[in-house]
């Protein structure tokens, strides 16, 4: 598969990824109150699932499910340090710079957008050779 058609499916995932994200901060922050960084911890953990499942069966065409457990074990691996990267550059911006939580959140999520594709993608060309 060419490099510009998973970048197409990759942006196409991450877009699924914040449509699942962003309502699910929206509801922990603005309608239950919660600390943004907290209301973040726990969105992001929705869209990565989400993340997770598509760019395993679409993006990146992965159709050994007999390593299913693998490569969860790995992308949770990889997933930990985009979340961490991730929750450090939304305190940062919210936090210490005071910034708006969701103008923080799209820096946030823009930042690290690249991070997380070559990292998927090594991730992805290390599980399709197990």
């Amino acid at each position: 598969m060419s490099i510009l058609l998973k970048i197409a499916k990759y942006g196409s995932v991450a877009v699924g990824s914040a449509t699942v994200d962003w309502p699910m901060f929206a509801l922990f922050f603005t309608l239950l109150g919660l600390h943004p960084v907290f209301a973040q911890m726990i969105s992001r953990i929705g869209g990565g699932i989400f993340s997770f499942v598509a760019n395993k069966y679409w993006s990146f065409r992965s159709k050994r499910d007999g390593y299913l457990l693998k490569q969860a074990r790995r992308f949770l691996l990889l997933y930990a340090f985009s979340y961490i990267l991730s929750l450090g550059i939304f305190y940062l911006a919210s936090q210490i710079i005071g910034i708006t939580p969701y103008v923080s959140k799209l820096t946030s999520d823009i930042a690290i957008f690249g991070v997380n594709f070559i990292a998927m993608q090594i991730y992805a060309v290390s599980y399709t050779h197990l």
